[in-house]
This record gives structure tokens, sequence and C-alpha cells, in this order.
């Protein structure tokens, strides 16, 4: 399955981008957020899925201004179950620091699935150090390969 190669994801969806770009004379890009959207996406199929996707997305914004890149911050809505309730409804109710360790536990580990564990990629999107990063899996009980 595709999900055991997320690092191939966008750059499957921008491959078919540039080429529908080439072809059909239109301009627009993924966002960053779209980007990580598509990474963190749990894909149950394989190849064929994220270029139908990819496919699916072109033609949902080919009308769009041609003059500069349009940002794609809202992907089609059948993404499924990427699309949930947002987990931190109820942090209103904890302390702050209880809210913001929960925040930073999903965080931390959406980033782990993102780049597959990978503690150099993780450190280096997130801006912090490597110790530091272990330290804080540690202090959020969250397991690694090294904590």
């Amino acid at each position: 399955p595709i999900n055991s190669r997320r690092e191939d994801i966008v750059p499957i969806c921008e491959y078919y981008l540039n080429y529908y770009r080439k072809n059909k004379k239109f301009s627009f890009a993924f966002s960053k957020n779209a980007k990580t959207k598509l990474e963190l996406y749990d894909w149950p199929g394989n190849i064929s899925q994220i270029i139908n996707y990819a496919e699916k997305t072109i033609i949902l914004n080919q009308n769009l201004n041609n003059e500069k890149d349009y940002e794609i911050e809202n992907l089609p809505l059948d993404m499924g179950e990427y699309n949930t309730v947002d987990k931190n409804e109820n942090n209103y109710e904890l302390s702050l620091k209880e809210a913001r360790n929960n925040f930073e536990r999903d965080y931390l580990l959406s980033q782990i699935r993102r780049f597959n564990g990978n503690i150099k990629k993780i450190s280096e999107f997130t801006g912090m150090e490597r110790t530091a990063l272990y330290r804080k899996f540690k202090s959020l009980k969250i397991e690694t390969d090294k904590t």
C-alpha cells in the first residue's frame, strides 16, 4: 500500500499536476497545508488511488484564474476520515498545561507518521534539536525506536 511510502504521495500528485498544467495551460499548486493533509491521510489503496485523486483535484479546479498559482487548501471531500471533528474540542475543560501537552502529543505523533519515524526529518521540519525531541517524546510518553 502507498501508506508505507508516504514520502512519495506529494511527488506523485505534483507530477500529475505538472503534466496537466503543461497540457491544459492552467496554473495552480498545492499549498503546504494541502501537502501535509495529503501525506497524513490514511490512503487505503495503491498508487492508482493517488493518481485518480490528483486527476479529480485538477478537474475540479481547472476553471481557476490562470494568471497566478492557486493554493489548494480545500481538497475534495472524499478524502474520507481525514476531515474529522477537531480532537482538541474538549481541551477547554483542561488546564493550559494539559491542553498544551495534548496538542504537542497529537502534533508530534502526526509528524512521526508523516516522516515514517525519521527523527532527522522531524527535527528539521519542527525546528527542534533531536535531543530536545527525544526529551519531549519521553515527557509526553511517546514511544519511538530510541526512547
